[in-house]
């Protein structure tokens, strides 16, 4: 019986949690400072001529100021720049840099 209502406790735990963290997006400002800030990441990277067109191709999301960034580029000198220049863009909190190197 203990088990049973410590695992309904959690599960109810967790249902609670994944709500309250949908109901954050749901607000039409954070998600608009979101896309704002995708949109920022996407022309520093599109605008450096020092980059390779395949890290031009990053995937970039960006949730309440946190900036995930998943793909590949040419090597780990390329991704550390591309972050370097993310962390300055205002609104950005935090950056998650998740892209892999082509050449390791």
């Amino acid at each position: 019986m203990k088990k049973l209502f410590i695992c309904l406790s959690l599960l109810g735990l967790t249902l609670v949690s994944c709500e309250n963290h949908s109901k954050s997006r749901e607000n039409p400002q954070t998600v608009q400072q979101d896309r704002q800030v995708v949109g920022q990441v996407r022309e520093i990277i599109i605008q450096d001529p020092s980059l390779s067109p395949t890290a031009k191709n990053v995937e970039i999301i960006a949730e309440e100021g946190v900036v995930t960034l998943r793909g590949q580029v040419n090597d780990s000198q390329e991704a550390k720049v591309i972050e370097e220049k993310v962390k300055r863009i205002p609104g950005v909190s935090k950056v998650k840099n998740e892209l892999q190197s082509r050449n390791k």
